[in-house]
């Protein structure tokens, strides 16, 4: 039986695998086992943040692994002696202005898959996992070590995440664990919605890395399980070291995935404003978002404060929000039943004859039209007096109850517009029996006695 080659993993001979493929010699004894080192860009596909450098020998097989080597000095934490397939190191693709690059991750692969170690700091090494990693969960981790020896933060801005620390931060497990909540992504959560819609509303997410020596790496959500990388228009990622960047995300659908987000970031150049995805979709992993222009200067506390549905920037909000497919905000009614007024004109119901025979009957048995009078040209009913249409007192008739609700919760001077608001409200729902025709009568009957009233005249 041939005896497996005993090899020293040197990291120093990753930068010669730059370009191209590169090889050196794994026994400095016998100068005999030539180990190759190829470089890859991970995860697969267009979000690559890391290079990832693999050690084989050049013949293939396995080898026993004596030891490995960064910066001239052994790694302690690792196992050695055992017999392996590869050994692979991962950086950070923007660890740069140093002379060598800082190894964050070490990946030892055998016939039973891979185990990872993770860079604590002064040459020691822990186990990060005893199995095989999906590039997901590795990139997480990957991310975590990019915020521990870079001072990089990642944002992660999808809907559980967000959820989860409410009121909270995050950013790695040093961070939140070895240091105790010390997360350097603090997230704040507010609604938006119009003082007049307050069961109506939108809530987002405000996360918001700390300034001074903490950068943002990168911005990405998660998509039914695939990680989405959000380019961003002018903000150039990572951020400088002197810049600060918050991002507030809204968010709808079944997947609540973010809609529009506002981004403002004090590095330089400095970016401000409303992003939504782009009309092209996605690269890969990647979406570009882009700037909203009809909502320029319409910075997230202008929308959060109490104010009215005709306030230009919430209608601006919701005119966009709609666009994007998200219904979560109502337009003012008001604002609605103009639309609705203008789609379905109101009929000239003064002039008003009943359609069938059957609505006929009713209005001659009990409806207002049996006396055959005007309520104009007749005698007024007096206080209390029981009204011709059931025994019911004008004071107590729901209609009439609905009309003055109406007029004193909008303001309204104008009872045509009142009359119909309550007309479309019943055509919006399909109400087109004679029982409606009936009530319809009735409000107009009421509405025509507080032009009367010499209170309703001076509103």
């Amino acid at each position: 039986m041939v005896a497996q080659p005993q090899v020293i993993i040197n990291l120093k001979e990753n930068k010669r695998a730059n370009i191209d493929t590169h090889t050196y010699n794994g026994d400095p004894l016998t100068s005999g086992k030539l180990i190759e080192v190829t470089r890859s860009s991970f995860p697969s596909g267009s979000t690559q943040d890391f290079y990832k450098y693999t050690h084989t020998l050049q013949t293939g097989g396995e080898f026993k692994l004596l030891a490995i080597l960064d910066g001239g000095k052994y790694i302690q934490g690792v196992p050695l002696n055992n017999t392996v397939l590869s050994v692979s190191a991962y950086y950070w693709r923007h660890d740069s202005g140093r002379k060598s690059a800082k190894t964050l991750l070490i990946g030892v692969t055998t016939k039973n898959g891979t185990r990872y170690y993770k860079n604590s700091g002064n040459y020691q090494w822990h186990l990060a996992s005893t199995s095989q990693l999906s590039d997901k969960t590795l990139e997480e981790k990957l991310d975590e070590l990019v915020c521990q020896h870079h001072n990089a933060v990642t944002l992660n801005i999808t809907f559980h995440n967000s959820k989860a620390h409410r009121n909270g931060s995050y950013c790695c497990y040093k961070h939140e664990h070895e240091k105790r909540n010390q997360g350097k992504v603090t997230v704040t959560v507010e609604k938006v919605s119009c003082t007049s819609h307050i069961s109506s509303s939108l809530t987002y997410y405000k996360h918001e890395a700390n300034a001074g020596k903490w950068r943002v790496a990168a911005i990405y959500y998660y998509d039914g399980g695939r990680r989405r990388r959000m380019n961003i228009d002018s903000l150039t990622l990572p951020t400088k070291q002197s810049g600060k960047v918050t991002v507030y995300a809204l968010y709808y659908g079944t997947n609540q995935n973010p809609v529009l987000i506002y981004v403002d970031s004090t590095g330089q150049p400095n970016v401000t404003g409303w992003y939504k995805k782009g009309t092209n979709g996605s690269r890969g992993n990647d979406e570009e978002w882009t700037e909203v222009k009809d909502l320029k200067d319409k910075a997230p506390d202008k929308l959060t404060n109490p104010t009215g549905c005709n306030n230009e920037n919430f209608k601006q909000l919701v005119k966009t929000l709609r666009e994007l497919g998200c219904l979560g905000l109502e337009a003012c009614a008001l604002e609605q039943n103009r639309v609705q007024r203008e789609e379905v004109p109101a009929a000239d119901l003064s002039d008003q004859v009943p359609d069938t025979e059957s609505e006929t009957k009713i209005l001659l048995e009990g409806g207002p039209m049996a006396s055959g009078e005007d309520d104009e040209d007749g005698e007024e009913e007096t206080e209390g007096e029981a009204s011709e249409d059931g025994g019911e007192s004008a004071e107590e008739s729901p209609v009439e109850a609905l009309a003055l609700q109406i007029q004193q919760a909008f303001g309204l001077d104008d009872l045509d517009t009142i009359f119909a608001v309550i007309c479309g409200g019943f055509i919006g729902v399909g109400l087109t029996s004679a029982t409606t025709y009936i009530t319809v009568w009735k409000l107009y009957k009421f509405c025509k006695s507080l032009r009367k009233d010499p209170w309703v005249r001076q509103i």
